[in-house]
């Protein structure tokens, strides 16, 4: 999730409690301060030689002895505003600092209304060889001669969120996946997500839909099918021949996003953030699998 996107999220939900749920499903005490709001650049040279560059809006979360104080979204919003010159751009993924038995960094996964207040999931940061293939840690299952594995991303419609994972990955780690993407039932391409992926840099918007069916009857192989619509209609999805992993990522429906343009726009945002993350870490993992 970017600093405009939390914003946005901030604006429309104001003086609202907050809860932050860690990666263990344990919360930060409810009385918790925003003490620090950074820019953090990470620039590093990886193991293969290449040189790189990480930039982040890290907020550092701070448990005081005063148990009766409570930061609320609209001052949250204020003081995020208020780091904007340090900041330079509302473009930076978000991540949280906090203390608990050690100083740890989490990236902030998403934010969603519940009737206590505003629920922010913190997500887990996760180490991995970024030249395995230069440094020699490269398995024969993953980023080595055998080329790229196929992986297949369904929705319902294939018009949003399996099209974006798709793209995701043919962007992030085409040396260890080439992704596709199908639909249980094809529609017409969400024109809120292609805005959505022109915003950062892909444009999807000659992508054609197609049905699981027809990517069954042409006998494509996959190593991996991943949905990413809800749990139920993803139970939908056929059985592909094969030694075949099936995985199940769940993300809404951007078609569900309501409001004006730009609230829906804002919403559909979130949604794309959610997947970029997913997938980014993913595409870490990916030669250690």
């Amino acid at each position: 999730m970017t600093v405009r996107d939390l914003l946005a999220f901030l604006d429309r939900e104001p003086s609202q409690p907050m809860h932050w749920m860690l990666p263990d499903g344990s919360f930060v005490p409810a009385h918790f301060h925003i003490t620090e709001v950074g820019r953090v650049q990470k620039d590093f040279i990886d193991c293969g030689g290449t040189r790189r560059c990480q930039t982040s809006c890290l907020l550092q979360i701070w448990v005081a002895d005063d148990t009766e104080h409570r930061l609320v979204s609209t001052k949250l919003a204020d003081i995020l505003r208020l780091a904007g010159p340090v900041l330079q751009t509302d473009d930076l993924p978000v991540e949280v600092e906090f203390e608990q038995h050690s100083i740890s960094q989490y990236p902030l996964a998403g934010v969603e209304p519940t009737p206590a207040g505003l629920l922010f999931t913190l997500g887990s940061k996760h180490t991995a060889c970024l030249a395995p293939e230069t440094c020699g840690v490269d398995g024969s299952d993953c980023c080595g001669p055998a080329g790229p594995r196929p992986v297949l991303f369904v929705c319902i419609h294939n018009s949003a969120r399996s099209q974006m994972a798709k793209a995701f990955v043919n962007q992030l780690c085409p040396e260890s996946f080439v992704a596709s993407s199908a639909g249980l039932e094809p529609g017409q391409l969400n024109p809120l997500v292609v805005e959505a992926m022109q915003e950062v840099g892909i444009d999807i918007s000659a992508a054609t839909t197609t049905s699981v069916a027809e990517v069954l009857a042409e006998g494509r192989q996959f190593d991996r099918v991943i949905t990413v619509c809800d749990e139920a209609s993803a139970e939908r999805c056929p059985t592909f021949p094969g030694p075949v992993a099936r995985e199940h990522w769940g993300f809404p429906d951007p078609s569900a996003a309501t409001g004006s343009h730009a609230e829906k726009l804002a919403q559909v945002r979130q949604i794309r953030d959610a997947i970029r993350q997913r997938i980014t870490d993913w595409c870490r993992l990916a030669c250690l699998r």
